[in-house]
């Protein structure tokens, strides 16, 4: 008789769509647990609803084929459920995808709306830093300016390539959804972060501010990070201070918001 162990690995196989060994699980055992498979896929196209409730109002008249085929293409690796779903833009961003549904006219920004929508849950999930008093009160960073300082972890930069803001504000909307090939491409950065009170948090992010947030990524002072923002952007004697008020009060902005922390 085989392991355990070895009998749970080819019922992981199995629900990954693998090849399974039928000197360890039989025939009748493989339809047994064909039951469990259909349940599984059922309760994953109802979780990714709500994961995906963007992506689903344009999805719907495929939907159950969608995860279908999804579910046989990225099984989940991981015992936390709702990690089944979080290679769903990489689905959708696929060639096989695009030239199966070529006929729907489905839009090309698809696979960006997942990831923005699948960013809500994964740093929801993400592991929580620990915030400096001083900073928690949101007071001056100009008495620290020695001081290391980064962006949390819980938080998500990206550089889409549509208008990924707007598309999601015209699709929460209550009015009818137009032609969707009306969002043309049109560069957006977003720093999407988690704030001390776990609500997702988006900022639509300048040239400038990408910078700064880019810098605050892996940690550095405030002196160091003016410098080198007045290099990069070729800002003048005259107008150093006047730009380094502005960078302080957008730091204490952040934060107040929890997206800010001492390294």
């Amino acid at each position: 008789m085989a392991k355990l162990h070895r009998i749970q690995e080819e019922i992981k196989k199995y629900f990954m769509g693998k090849k399974v060994n039928t000197r360890i699980i039989s025939q009748e055992h493989l339809r047994e647990l064909s039951v469990y498979k259909s349940l599984a896929i059922d309760t994953l196209r109802g979780m990714m609803r709500k994961i995906y409730p963007l992506c689903y109002k344009i999805l719907k008249d495929n939907w159950d084929e969608i995860i279908h085929t999804y579910y046989e293409k990225y099984p989940s690796t991981s015992s936390v459920y709702n990690q089944a779903a979080k290679n769903f833009s990489l689905f959708l961003k696929d060639w096989d995808f695009r030239w199966k549904y070529r006929e729907e006219n489905y839009p090309r920004w698809l696979h960006e709306l997942a990831e923005y929508e699948w960013v809500e849950v994964d740093l929801y999930n993400y592991y929580r830093d620990s915030y400096g008093s001083s900073k928690d009160k949101g007071e001056s960073l100009k008495s620290s300016k020695e001081e290391l300082i980064r962006l949390t972890k819980a938080h998500k930069v990206y550089r889409f390539e549509y208008p990924i803001s707007k598309i999601v504000e015209h699709l929460s909307s209550e009015k009818q959804v137009y032609n969707l090939s009306y969002f043309k491409k049109t560069k957006e950065k977003l720093l999407i972060f988690r704030d001390r009170t776990d609500h997702i948090r988006y900022f639509l992010l300048s040239d400038g501010s990408y910078y700064l947030i880019d810098k605050l990524r892996t940690g550095t002072n405030i002196n160091e990070l003016y410098k080198k923002f007045h290099k990069k952007f070729a800002i003048s004697d005259v107008d150093k201070q006047g730009t380094e008020e502005k960078l302080n009060d957008l730091l204490i902005k952040f934060t107040k918001e929890g997206i800010l922390t001492s390294a």
